[in-house]
């Protein structure tokens, strides 16, 4: 069974928005309003406008070099991209189309280091995707909901109950504030984070 098209979290106010009213990012209007809020925000992303726009541009191109190969072959991938770097998740059919899926992501311009957990399964199917939605909407959620965290700056992805964290900390106690929040989610069985914590001059 093919699995629905996967989206990846967007570090936008909007996700708040959406929290409270109930909306998932993986849901049309979720990721309509997070699209549109993504550059609205970047003055306060750590990347600043420039680098959300790079990495917006590297999705786009990321994604249409995926549906050229084929349109429904990645629809079970997630992908996180947070300055050039791009983590990919989920599942494909088969290892030729999970090869040749990374190759197009490290092909792309700007991007820079590439964490692959795609698995190769060709059964995966919809109980297994509403189990890790469950997951992300609820970390979402809860690092909103934590005024010392600038939850913005993370983006966010669960597959097979693993949760996968990408972006910036202010400094490593908002690092580990957010782990802690990660080892609350019911439902998860392994974190793995690519949280770097911001540098100051």
């Amino acid at each position: 069974m093919k699995m629905p098209f996967r989206f990846s979290a967007l570090h936008s106010v909007v996700v708040g928005i959406a929290v409270v009213l109930g909306l998932s990012a993986c849901s049309p209007i979720g990721v309509l309003a997070g699209v549109g809020a993504t550059m609205g925000t970047a003055a306060v992303d750590e990347r600043g406008v420039g680098g959300t726009a790079s990495d917006v541009r590297i999705r786009a191109e990321i994604n249409a070099a995926w549906v050229k190969r084929d349109a429904f072959a990645y629809s079970g991938v997630g992908l996180l991209i947070h300055e050039g770097r791009v983590v990919l998740t989920g599942t494909v059919s088969d290892e030729t189309m999970h090869r040749d899926g990374v190759a197009m992501v490290r092909g792309v311009d700007g991007v820079g280091d590439v964490y692959d957990h795609i698995r190769v399964d060709p059964e995966a199917g919809l109980a297994d995707y509403a189990d890790d939605a469950g997951i992300i909407s609820a970390m979402r959620k809860s690092i909103f909901m934590d005024k010392s965290i600038l939850s913005l700056n993370y983006d966010i992805d669960a597959s097979a109950h693993t949760l996968y964290l990408l972006g910036i900390a202010q400094d490593e106690g908002e690092k580990q504030r957010v782990l802690a929040h990660a080892r609350t989610i019911s439902g998860v069985r392994k974190i793995t984070d690519y949280i770097r914590v911001q540098t100051r001059p």
